[in-house]
């Protein structure tokens, strides 16, 4: 095999490599801040759901028996559905004293990990 002749490289191809290294670390990092804001997202609307049910609650002494009557009653104008269109699951306990809400996730389906991966929140409702 043939010897080969290594320069070391100059000034200014390192300047090159390294800015371009930078700008795939930057990209990857811009990329990888992206993948959370779905479950982000997913969390603060239910939340803002929540504090509705909550309102409604607070109003006429007990929770709603849907989602659906936060829009009926004015509590909100648009129906209440992740930002994929699917329905927010609504749970109560028998004694109307806890509240579930659960994102089904991407594909609209219990269960699920990554993008597909439910979000769900529980609250207590305030007790008179």
């Amino acid at each position: 095999m043939p010897k080969r002749d290594h320069k070391p490289l100059s000034t200014k191809n390192l300047v090159i490599t390294l800015a371009g290294l930078g700008a795939v670390m930057a990209a990857g990092l811009w990329f990888a801040r992206n993948l959370e804001a779905p479950g982000r997202l997913d969390r603060e609307h239910l939340q803002e759901t929540a504090e509705l049910v909550i309102q409604y609650h607070l109003d006429h002494g007990a929770p709603p028996e849907t989602l659906e009557e936060l829009v009926e009653k004015g509590y909100t104008k648009e129906p209440i559905t992740d930002r994929l269109g699917n329905p927010i699951v609504y749970n109560l306990t028998n004694d109307n004293s806890t509240v579930e809400l659960i994102n089904l996730g991407a594909d609209g389906e219990p269960g699920g990990h990554m993008f597909k991966a439910d979000t769900p929140i529980r609250f207590d409702l305030p007790q008179k």
